[in-house]
């Protein structure tokens, strides 16, 4: 397991003051003259360097996520007309390597999966990040005991370790802001909560209706896909745990029901721009819970690491 991390100054002041400025050039860009709304009337809440955009804003509805994929063909072509301006393969591979250089220093080494720019204004379920299984977003069974290992193994099991993941403050307007890393683990990326009856019993509109395979929920045995969540409790969190967690907003952010079964690694926080943290892939986490608030500047570099065996 990678020890979970907080390291101030890994990005030094000059260097975030590029990416910020980097990422709101391209933003209003994108709002001015592909959406053609008001250039400051958008907030990315997603940007990566793979597949797709995903903002907030503009002419949509009020707490609307509108999500732009690359393959779109107007798309294509407007990132294409750009490039003289700002070349968005240039950027994220000019982020990657000042990123691996800066690994490289701290002995993290840094084989990265993804590079992408969050700025988020709502929460996560609990989760973790570790491996895709191959039937991820198929109905879920009747009994888990009836799937085979052919089920859920992609075709490239076995090629990779996965690694670290984490966030790098560019932008965050609350240093007290930032991720709650549990004790607990999994090898495949899955959601949890056992509060909550699992789908199809309760639709998880948060997590999404394709996912209801990767969803451990109330009745559920803590084995799936031949692995059992590691250092799993069987209890309510530590009550002076649930109080660090929602010390900065009230308890309908999150139950302390909701976290039965977990108990804290580390909480990590932004801290000042230029601090990252970083956590084990296979380790559930979930955003430390803040009050929602329009526009509240959260923006961070998120990475994802696997090395090739």
């Amino acid at each position: 397991m990678w020890e979970s991390i907080q390291h101030p100054d890994f990005l030094t002041k000059n260097e975030v003051r590029e990416v910020k400025d980097l990422f709101n050039k391209f933003s209003k860009m994108l709002a001015q003259e592909y959406l053609g709304v008001d250039k400051n009337s958008i907030q990315i809440t997603e940007w990566n360097d793979y597949n797709h955009i995903a903002y907030t804003g503009g002419n949509l509805l009020p707490g609307k996520i509108e999500y732009i994929n690359y393959s779109d063909p107007d798309f294509s072509m407007w990132i294409h007309e750009i490039k003289p301006r700002l070349d968005k393969d240039d950027l994220f591979n000019w982020l990657r390597g000042l990123l691996s250089k800066k690994f490289d220093g701290i002995n993290r080494k840094a084989d990265f999966r993804w590079v992408s720019f969050f700025n988020f204004n709502y929460h996560f379920e609990t989760h973790c990040d570790g491996m895709d299984v191959l039937n991820k977003e198929y109905p879920r069974p009747s009994s888990f005991d009836d799937l085979k290992p052919d089920n859920w193994i992609p075709a490239d099991y076995g090629k990779y370790v996965y690694t670290h993941q984490g966030l790098i403050n560019i932008d965050c307007e609350h240093p007290t802001d930032g991720t709650i890393i549990f004790d607990q683990s999994f090898p495949w990326s899955t959601y949890i909560d056992f509060s909550r009856p699992s789908p199809p019993v309760e639709r998880w509109p948060d997590v999404g209706d394709d996912r209801e395979m990767i969803i451990f929920g109330k009745g559920d045995s803590i084995t799936r896909f031949d692995e059992t969540i590691r250092d799993f409790t069987f209890d309510d969190i530590p009550e002076e745990q649930y109080n660090l967690i929602i010390e900065h907003c009230d308890k309908s952010e999150l139950s302390r029901e909701s976290l039965w079964g977990l108990s804290i690694d580390k909480i990590l926080y932004f801290g000042q721009p230029g601090t990252l943290i970083s956590w084990d892939t296979d380790k559930y986490h979930r955003v430390k819970p803040f009050p929602i608030e329009e526009k509240r500047r959260r923006l961070c570099i998120q990475y994802d690491c696997r090395m090739r065996i």
